[in-house]
């Protein structure tokens, strides 16, 4: 019987695109970053364009990447993410970026994880933006879309 079970199983694999990190640095002269964004498809955020000669175009991010996290927020909403873009740009900020190279598999979704006092922390349901200031970013796991 459990022999019947094993060969009825079949393996499935995902293919999941390569996480990239970088630092968008904006010059004084640029006027812009360089960067468009859409909330794509499992509310994915991704880029639609990359201006020739700006910022963006001196990062490995391209047309399709998931931007994930910016000076490790998790980033969830379009909205979201060009407002903090125009923030630290505005500042003179460098900004660490986290991308996926492309788009995840359908169904799955990014968590970020941080740790706090040694004790790893996942958002809860009613917390779904963790406070910047909770811990330090330990990095993004793919998890099921439920």
């Amino acid at each position: 019987l459990l022999l019947h079970f094993l060969l009825k199983m079949t393996a499935t694999t995902l293919l999941i695109p390569p996480l990239i990190s970088f630092t968008l640095k904006k010059r004084p002269e640029d006027k812009t970053l360089g960067l468009q964004v859409r909330q794509g498809p499992d509310d994915a955020i991704e880029v639609v364009r990359i201006h020739p000669g700006g910022p963006a175009a001196q990062t490995p991010l391209r047309r399709g990447f998931e931007i994930l996290s910016i000076n490790d927020h998790r980033i969830r909403d379009a909205q979201r993410c060009v407002d903090m873009l125009k923030f630290y740009s505005k500042k003179g900020s460098d900004m660490d970026i986290v991308a996926s190279a492309g788009a995840r598999p359908p169904g799955a979704l990014y968590l970020m994880v941080k740790t706090e006092n040694n004790i790893t922390k996942k958002p809860s349901s009613a917390s779904p933006d963790p406070d910047p200031g909770d811990g330090s970013f330990q990095g993004l796991f793919l998890e099921e879309k439920k």
